[in-house]
């Protein structure tokens, strides 16, 4: 009897460890991806980083030109309840496909705040990372589409 407790007892908490990790890595990756005519990469470049700007996501150091490459900082939208506040992050990466013609892939990365005792305090957020958002980075992409009507057909 004794023997079937501690096998319980283990059971409960290798449980209680699983539970502990779920949120604690990053999910796999969601993204859309669209092809548009640009005049040329350096637009595009400028184009995209205003519509990831227009779209709230703030523009930090995670901007690299050279390798078309675009890593917002935290969007924050704290709430008063347990795992409904949410940051979200937008990554893009431009790519050239052929002759003005580029490829531009999105992603949103999405963390929820599972603090339990003031969970608007930013300072005591419990970030645990929620699968990436595939709707918002397809709105993302058509922001870009949009931005880029009349520079060369689109």
């Amino acid at each position: 009897m004794r023997g079937s407790g501690i096998a319980v007892f283990l059971l409960s908490a290798g449980a209680f460890c699983a539970c502990a990790g779920l949120g604690s890595r990053e999910p796999a990756a969601i993204w859309r991806e669209i092809e548009v005519s640009a005049p040329s990469e350096t637009v595009l470049f400028k184009l995209t980083l205003l519509a990831v700007e227009g779209q709230g996501y703030p523009v930090a150091g995670g901007t690299d030109r050279g390798a078309g490459t675009i890593a917002s900082g935290w969007r924050t939208s704290l709430q008063p309840f347990q795992g409904a506040g949410v940051r979200l992050r937008a990554v893009v990466e431009i790519a050239p496909s052929g002759e003005r013609r580029f490829k531009v892939r999105a992603r949103v990365q999405q963390q929820t705040n599972e603090a339990l005792v003031a969970p608007l305090d930013p300072t005591r957020a419990e970030w645990k990372w929620a699968e990436d958002d595939p709707i918002r980075a397809q709105v993302l992409l058509q922001h870009v589409r949009s931005a880029l009507e009349g520079t060369t057909g689109g």
